[in-house]
């Protein structure tokens, strides 16, 4: 945790273990994913047409070589129409929920039934169509990507409520599932030879968050959050890759000392399966 001003975190002794292991963790998780992440963004600038793209292991970033003063270089993206055509199988039929019933009973088909209804309605209320789709862009760059459920205590919702004048409905935050995209950049693992993240003991996730959205969604420790001003490359590729033109020009993605206040904070949460330790599993933040 950081520290505001006016308040100062002190963690006792057994929270600044779970902090040290934490960060242990994420260091050599991070390490071991590098090369992983150096494919990815390859991946992501051939199918946006930067053909030239090359990783310098010296300089450890990603970098389009200067190409010689007697030759003229002409791009022909043959990646990106294979892209979108191997994206429109998944997607030639719109995906639908479907619930099948657990017998061929006739509580269980009326159950299912109305559960499918149910799922249809949160379906196109958080968008899930076009969520399926970003997850299937990220899966074709990197492999795999990933839809995170959460319980927004903060969502609005409508209630019916009695009164002196009759039965009025009226909006109140009672809450519901929030569903978000993820890619595989936000995913830390520590065994890369498993092939289902489900094998996984242990799972870390890792994203940058308005520090605002992080205060209302952890009130408990709000007043010790502020934004992280560090220089830290969570995604040192991304940044490197965005800062590429099409003509082959680098521009450094060095802040300088004009820059804005920051307004974000890593956010990392660790997930651990039920084990001897944690018969429960646990979730740290």
């Amino acid at each position: 945790m950081k520290t505001t001003k006016d308040k100062i975190y002190d963690p006792s002794e057994d929270d600044q273990k779970m902090i040290d292991a934490v960060e242990g963790k994420y260091d050599r998780w991070k390490r071991d994913r590098r090369p992983h992440e150096i494919q990815w963004f390859l991946n992501g600038a051939f199918v946006s047409g930067l053909q030239n793209v090359e990783y310098d292991r010296v300089a450890q970033n990603v970098v389009i070589p200067d190409a010689p003063t007697h030759r003229q270089r002409l791009v022909v993206n043959q990646i990106f129409p294979k892209y979108r055509a191997r994206l429109a199988k998944f997607l030639k039929g719109r995906p639908v929920p479907i619930i099948v019933s657990a017998s061929t009973d006739s509580e269980d088909k009326l159950n299912a039934k109305a559960t499918e209804k149910v799922l249809a309605y949160v379906w196109r209320k958080a968008n899930l169509e076009t969520k399926y789709k970003q997850a299937l862009e990220w899966s074709a760059l990197c492999g795999k990507s990933y839809w995170w459920y959460r319980w927004d205590d903060e969502k609005i919702g409508r209630m019916r409520v009695d009164t002196p004048l009759g039965p009025k409905v009226q909006e109140a935050p009672l809450g519901d599932v929030e569903v978000e995209v993820g890619s595989a950049f936000e995913i830390l693992v520590p065994d890369l030879a498993a092939s289902r993240v489900a094998d996984q003991p242990e799972i870390m996730r890792v994203k940058v968050r308005d520090v605002e959205e992080v205060k209302a969604r952890y009130k408990d420790v709000a007043d010790f959050l502020h934004a992280d001003s560090t220089r830290e490359e969570i995604f040192q590729y991304e940044r490197q890759l965005a800062s590429l033109s099409p003509k082959g020009s680098y521009y450094s993605t060095q802040h300088d000392s004009k820059e804005e206040d920051p307004t974000q904070v890593i956010v990392k949460e660790l997930f651990i399966r039920p084990n001897a330790t944690y018969p429960q599993g646990q979730r740290v933040v």
